[in-house]
């Protein structure tokens, strides 16, 4: 049922039809005839087994504890046996079919997810088995991720021995953490392998800049509109997140006559009372937010109107503003 051949380069490969009709293919390398010839026989084994929906032999059993990972992944994809049967699931399929479960997360969450997903790909490989990642490899990817490889990957720099920083690099080891926990509670793995893993997650305070006023108010003058004004007195004087805090903004949120505004928090709102807060209209606010409602269509639900999606790139625009 099964067929040994060579392909051009000398590679060894098996051939076979499976049951639905489907021509397969496990490649083999370049190894000796009669152990090709050994594989070629517990593949008809297993197929055997797979038409009759039966175990396969004892021996071919036995064999099958033994392979290699490579060998037993390229089996699973055959359809020779199961991935979770087996405990051959492999990292790949895992972390993507984890982030099509959580449909619960936001979208700007699933982009980290994403990075740290690639991340672990690129040091991995995505047809590494998920029970064959020890400590000792989540050891060597978090040392991995403060090097300059690893920076590259993600931003598109080739800036020499510069790595990715300390807290980036966090967040992607929380995020395998959580990965393989979920490998963890559906029996997938036994234990997991980043569990004891310190990444070290937070705001980067090397970062901080504080903008004085008098520096605020050039700026201020330099954007093109009401709306790049409203939006960069809300970020500098109303301490909104920009854009998730910005864009949720509305223009019922804000009591002229009381003075204040109500922000909506989507960063935090899964924190029991910190869904929102309510921020003084400074002068400098109320005096932007005066001159947008001004110029602002009747019935306009959100302030910022120009501007909806969350992932807009804000930052370039008003680094121009900046530079005039």
């Amino acid at each position: 049922m099964a067929s040994l051949s060579n392909d051009c380069n000398g590679n060894r490969r098996i051939l076979f039809v499976d049951g639905s009709g489907n021509r397969k293919c496990i490649r083999l390398g370049k190894i000796d005839k009669r152990s090709a010839e050994v594989v070629q026989r517990h593949v008809e084994n297993l197929l055997s087994a797979r038409l009759a929906g039966v175990s396969p032999p004892k021996d071919t059993a036995t064999w099958l504890a033994d392979v290699s990972p490579e060998l037993r992944s390229k089996l699973a994809k055959c359809g020779l046996i199961d991935w979770q049967a087996e405990g051959a699931i492999t990292l790949g399929q895992h972390l993507e079919q984890y982030l099509k479960r959580r449909f619960d997360a936001k979208p700007s969450t699933h982009v980290h997810w994403r990075q740290a997903q690639q991340q672990l790909l690129r040091f991995f490989g995505p047809d590494r088995l998920l029970n064959t990642i020890t400590p000792g490899d989540a050891t060597d990817f978090a040392r991995w991720l403060r090097s300059p490889e690893a920076r590259l990957m993600r931003y598109g720099e080739a800036t020499p021995g510069v790595p990715l920083s300390i807290h980036t690099a966090g967040k992607r080891l929380q995020d395998a953490k959580q990965f393989f926990r979920d490998a963890v509670d559906r029996g997938l793995i036994d234990a997991n392998p980043f569990e004891k893993i310190v990444g070290r997650c937070g705001c980067n305070r090397q970062r901080d800049y504080f903008v004085d006023r008098d520096t605020a108010l050039r700026v201020l003058e330099a954007c093109p509109d009401a709306e790049w004004r409203a939006m960069f007195c809300l970020a500098r004087w109303g301490a909104l997140r920009v854009p998730s805090e910005l864009l949720t903004l509305k223009w019922t949120d804000i009591n002229w006559a009381a003075g204040r505004f109500t922000v909506r928090s989507p960063k935090t709102a899964h924190h029991a009372g910190h869904e929102g807060r309510i921020v003084p209209l400074f002068p400098e606010v109320a005096q932007a937010l005066g001159e947008l409602w001004e110029v602002t269509p009747p019935s306009t639900v959100f302030v910022v109107i120009r501007y909806r999606h969350s992932t807009v790139n804000l930052r370039t625009q008003l680094q121009r503003i900046i530079e005039r």
